[in-house]
């Protein structure tokens, strides 16, 4: 399994992609980019980690759609479009990280 953890060094850019599309936009919309790491979690083994990381994967899902929800709701269509694409790229991580985990 350790093999096929590498393609999750892929997702790095992705992640940092997302925090500069989501920064752009709440400042364009008049509020202020705050950044709050979460704490690390170190994890007994790579199993341990790659089930954390499905699971905060699973989180983000659910988060980008309940902000799609509110941009559609505040008429916001060019960033609900931006959180959509956000959304997908979050689903391929999970269901990468589901078929390394044989889910």
């Amino acid at each position: 399994m350790i093999g096929h953890a590498v393609p999750i060094k892929r997702e790095v850019p992705d992640e940092m992609h997302h925090a500069t599309v989501l920064a752009d936009k709440a400042v364009a919309l008049g509020g202020t980019a705050v950044a709050k790491p979460a704490a690390f979690r170190e994890l007994p083994d790579l199993q341990a980690t790659l089930e954390d990381d499905l699971d905060l994967e699973r989180q983000a899902i659910k988060h980008y759609t309940e902000r799609i929800q509110q941009a559609e709701a505040g008429g916001q269509i060019g960033l609900r479009v931006q959180l959509e694409s956000l959304l997908a790229e979050e689903t391929d991580h999970a269901e990468a990280i589901a078929r390394l985990l044989g889910k």
